[in-house]
C-alpha cells in the first residue's frame, strides 16, 4: 500500500493506493480520507474507481 498526504485549507488529506505484485492488474482499491484539523474528525471518505 502506498500512502500520500497533503494539507489544504486546514484539512489533511490521506490517499491510500494499492501496490500490486508485478504482472497483476488492480482495478480500484484506492481511498482518500479528508480530516478536519479544527474539529479533529473525518469530514469525507472517497473510494476510487
Amino acid at each position: 500500500m502506498k500512502l500520500s498526504t497533503w494539507v489544504e485549507n486546514n484539512h489533511c488529506f490521506v490517499y491510500f493506493e494499492p501496490q500490486p505484485e508485478p504482472d497483476t492488474i488492480v482495478t480500484g482499491g484506492d481511498l482518500t480520507v479528508k480530516i478536519d484539523f479544527d474539529r479533529n474528525h473525518i469530514v469525507e471518505i472517497q473510494r476510487g474507481q
